[in-house]
């Protein structure tokens, strides 16, 4: 009876055999006394082939041979010296010399020798002296075990190529030749271009069968279908002639026909094809994974999956030949090394120059939907690069920003991702630099020291720093007395927002000290700078330097992952440092002037009747005499001219009070003065302005704060006066007017600003004590 083997190396007399161009090609090529080596995927007849040409050498009387498994050397627990040895050992076994070498005992006495000289000296005295006539082939299989090592084995392969190199020296190395098989790429076994054999050796390709070359398995089909040829041609449509695939639906063929018990199957003239297909979307496709049995296609799938730092490249490559209208193409055979580890997967081929899927079965199961399953389980950011995708590369809310592609760029580590993985993440890096520079803008036009308000400030400054180069928490430190105390945080700390910790074991102290910026990756490498917080790893800090020259401490950043800090981000950072270190320098002249003021307010029971009179009329005005004005007291003409003044312009006039009180206080905002900002908004309270309102007009949302278009002109047009008089032109007053402004208004909330203005200059100079 006729049987077909599924999986397994076939015996040299089976008659499922199928002789291909291979065969010819490594016989050929091992009487010429050629390096050989067969490197491809699994179940494509390697060990078959190896052990028919074993027996064609022996059976023409041509030399000797040897094999040695790599496996059954094994790979776990074993030293360069046991494996040396075992090799010899297996060659030992293999050429049936193990009776007359003692081969314990003979490796001894090669006294202390490495391990690769002693098996250089075991070849030339133990075998080609023990077969001084005879021609000797060397067969390693499983080549690709060497790979499982935990020492190097490059000496091997370069004793390998030794072998060939001392034929010009030593004839008898001539008759030496050997012969490597695995699933592997050269460049996987050595990368030493100078030492490895594989450059002048000879590549044996196993490709699919032909027609031709596997008519000799028609005489199986022959009793079960009525035209087997027809049969066999439809079988190769689909395996491409794979030969364990290939081997297995003829051997689904027979089955059938077992079942059917009834002679030939009944497949009609024209329809072989279609029954082929039949047969293998029900036995091979469908629910694969259970069916596959020998396994084979989870062979396949468990070869591209294995590697996680390789996974998402090979996906990426495969993925890209699936989705190519026409074939990849490459004119150069030394640019498929990209593609190394796809093709000894088996799933991918190449042919005249083009990279294609191997076969219809394999294009079937390995489709375009299994592929994004595995990306899908793979990639963090699945979701997001498949919409990208779909919306041809234009909707960018798809795109990572902040923590999210941070989180990408983490788990891309040692990993070897597809070219649209690495497109999606290049196109996220530009999106999101160009958030954060919007971002950057946005916050520092935000920030507004005030003074006497430090801790918020500085907050203002560590919760920026940490959205905008995305760390775990940072923090702004004052460095003094050798001690380290936290000024704000990126978030509350309770009860640990006090606390000193020694400057000198610290990474902050280190910056301290040296009055250099610190980018550390992975503080647990052991640098030597300093400790971190417990639970961080990733460390940025940048000195905060006072207009002097002197640090007075650090803003530091820290991330609970390894991470990798650019010149950039140090940059961002020393900018918010810039700003920190400002605002202490002020906050900490503040301090000097509050203890000693300049000009103390005048006591209301020492001025002249006139002077109380005036501060009569200002008591009923606003519930009390500000220090403003009784600090201006000192001078009464002035006291007097600007009373009269606020009367005019801020009591008096056309403009509603609350858009005029407004002016004044968004007027003092942008002069950063603290005093008048206070005595304004507890106006607008007393206008019956809440909380929220106010807030949204400190804000700038003045369109929700309840103001219409005019006002808010107006508003706009008086911030614009005082922060960029030289930039008001005509054509601006014109687009005013369309508002139906009057000219008088517009004077009207100028008068606001021009007095406001004087204000702020009057009380920041003298910094007179707020009593709000």
């Amino acid at each position: 009876m006729f049987d077909y083997q599924v999986g397994g190396s076939l015996a040299v007399d089976n008659p499922t055999y199928i002789e291909r161009q291979s065969d010819r090609d490594l016989y050929e090529a091992l009487l010429r006394g050629d390096l050989c080596y067969v490197l491809n995927s699994r179940q494509m007849g390697k060990s078959s082939l190896r052990l028919r040409t074993r027996h064609h050498i022996h059976q023409a009387g041509k030399g000797i041979c040897a094999s040695v498994d790599m496996t059954r050397i094994g790979s776990e627990n074993i030293t360069a010296n046991q494996w040396y040895q075992g090799i010899a050992f297996d060659l030992i076994r293999s050429l049936r010399l193990y009776r007359q070498v003692d081969l314990s005992t003979w490796w001894l006495e090669q006294g202390n020798l490495s391990p690769v000289q002693k098996l250089g000296n075991f070849f030339e005295e133990l075998i080609l002296g023990r077969f001084p006539d005879e021609n000797i082939f060397i067969f390693i299989d499983e080549i690709d075990s060497v790979q499982s090592l935990t020492f190097p084995v490059d000496d091997f392969f370069a004793l390998v190529r030794y072998c060939y190199n001392q034929r010009v020296e030593n004839p008898d190395y001539k008759r030496l030749t050997w012969a490597l098989f695995g699933v592997a790429s050269p460049g996987d076994l050595i990368s030493d271009l100078k030492r490895t054999p594989f450059n002048v050796g000879t590549a044996i390709a196993l490709m699919g069968f032909t027609f031709a070359e596997a008519s000799p398995l028609l005489p199986g089909l022959a009793p079960y279908v009525e035209r087997p040829r027809r049969i066999l041609t439809a079988i190769l449509e689909w395996t491409d002639g794979q030969p364990f695939l290939t081997q297995k639906l003829c051997a689904l063929v027979q089955q059938e026909g077992h079942d059917c018990g009834a002679g030939q199957l009944d497949i009609p003239v024209g329809e072989e094809g279609n029954w082929v297909e039949w047969l293998v979307r029900t036995y091979i496709i469908d629910h694969w994974q259970i069916q596959d049995e020998p396994e084979h296609l989870r062979t396949v799938q468990r070869y591209l999956l294995q590697d996680p730092t390789k996974v998402g490249r090979l996906l990426g490559q495969y993925q890209q030949i699936l989705l190519s209208d026409d074939e990849t193409t490459h004119q150069n055979a030394e640019d498929f090394n990209e593609f190394s580890s796809l093709l000894l997967s088996g799933l991918v081929t190449q042919r005249s120059g083009f990279l294609r899927v191997h076969n219809r079965t394999y294009s079937e199961i390995f489709n375009q939907t299994w592929v994004q399953q595995q990306l899908a389980n793979l990639r963090p950011y699945a979701t997001n690069l498949s919409a990208w995708v779909k919306s041809n590369y234009q909707d960018e809310s798809q795109l990572l920003r902040s923590r999210d592609l941070l989180a990408a760029q983490e788990w891309t580590q040692d990993k070897s991702l597809s070219d649209l993985d690495y497109q999606f993440l290049a196109a996220s890096q530009l999106i999101d630099r160009r958030h954060r520079e919007r971002r950057i803008v946005e916050i520092l036009a935000m920030l507004s020291y005030r003074r006497g308000e430090l801790k918020p400030y500085l907050e203002q400054i560590a919760i920026a720093v940490s959205e905008l180069i995305t760390v775990d928490w940072s923090i702004v430190t004052l460095c003094q007395d050798d001690q380290e105390r936290i000024l704000a945080s990126s978030f509350h700390l309770g009860d640990e927002a006090d606390k000193a910790d020694n400057l000198h074991r610290t990474v902050s102290g280190y910056v301290f000290k040296t009055g250099c910026p610190l980018m550390v990756e992975d503080t647990a490498a052991g640098q030597g700078y300093g400790a971190v917080p417990a639970g961080y790893r990733a460390y940025l800090g940048v000195p905060l330097k006072l207009s002097t020259g002197e640090i007075v401490g650090t803003i530091s950043l820290f991330h609970q992952t390894p991470r990798y800090f650019d010149d950039d981000e140090a940059q961002l950072t020393s900018i918010f440092a810039e700003r920190a270190a400002s605002a202490i320098e002020n906050y900490q002249l503040h301090q000097r002037l509050q203890e000693m003021p300049l000009i103390q307010p005048i006591v209301p029971n020492t001025v002249s009747s006139e002077v109380q009179s005036i501060f009569e009329e200002i008591q009923n005005g606003f519930g009390m005499v500000p220090n403003l004005f009784l600090t201006m007291a000192h001078y009464p003409p002035l006291l007097k001219a600007d009373w009269e003044k606020m009367k005019a312009v801020m009591i008096g006039g056309s403009l509603p009070r609350k858009l005029k009180e407004t002016i004044a206080l968004l007027i003092s905002k942008d002069n950063e003065c603290l005093y008048c900002v206070k005595a304004h908004s507890a106006a607008l309270r007393t206008l019956q302005v809440d909380e929220d309102v106010l807030e949204k007009i400190l804000g700038g949302n003045l369109h929700t704060a309840g103001f219409s278009d005019q006002e808010i002109t107006l508003i706009n047009f008086a911030r614009a006066a005082n922060n960029h008089p030289h930039n008001i032109s005509k054509e601006l007053i014109q687009n005013i007017s369309q508002y139906g402004i009057s000219d008088a208004e517009l004077i009207e909330a100028l008068g606001v600003m021009e007095i406001f203005v004087a204000f702020n200059k009057f009380l920041d100079t003298l910094d007179v004590v707020i009593d709000y």
